[in-house]
């Protein structure tokens, strides 16, 4: 929904990219706080009507903008890479499973 414009991203200066946007505070709370983790600085912006119609409302509907340098864009997008990540915690939990059949197929041979 584009009321008036306000639906949209939001115009950030030179060296300053657009990372996500986020529609609740539990989200928000989410990403800034693996940002800081990572050290990577954030400027984040809201949408439409901004800071007035999260106090009145408890919460915005346009969302919140983060935006990341421009130099940390890719780093900062690697973070929240659910395929990429899953698919290294599979690969993780495989390779854990292997070394419990493994431990198991010896034990079973020592006996």
């Amino acid at each position: 929904m584009d009321l008036f414009g306000l639906d949209k991203e939001a115009q950030a200066e030179k060296g300053i990219e657009h990372l996500m946007t986020v529609f609740s505070q539990e989200e928000l709370t989410v990403v800034l706080s693996v940002l800081n983790d990572a050290d990577i600085p954030f400027l984040i912006k809201e949408r439409g009507a901004g800071g007035v119609a999260k106090v009145i409302m408890g919460f915005n509907m346009y969302g919140t903008d983060i935006y990341v340098r421009a130099e940390d864009l890719e780093v900062a997008e690697g973070l929240f890479d659910f395929d990429e990540n899953a698919a290294s915690c599979e690969a993780e939990i495989e390779f854990e499973e292997d070394m419990e059949d493994m431990e198991d197929t010896e034990e079973s041979e020592e006996e």
